[in-house]
């Protein structure tokens, strides 16, 4: 996915407006795809298909989110 179609970087504490799956970034720099259910992160993959997972993701792990712009 080309960058202008995604928004900036949010930092972790930032939580998105809506339900969904969002690129994220992890302390060490690795990207991942998590799904934000509307109050927490859940655990990701690298691909968004697989990113759906029932399993909290603790805030520590999470660096930063950003979505699409539309």
């Amino acid at each position: 996915m080309k960058d202008q179609k995604l928004t900036d970087w949010f930092p972790a504490e930032v939580k998105p407006v809506r339900k969904g799956v969002y690129q994220t970034m992890v302390p060490d720099g690795t990207f991942f795809f998590n799904e934000f259910d509307g109050e927490d992160w859940m655990y990701g993959n690298f691909d968004c298909v697989k990113a759906k997972c029932r399993k909290v993701l603790p805030m520590r792990l999470l660096k930063q989110w950003r979505g699409l712009k539309k």
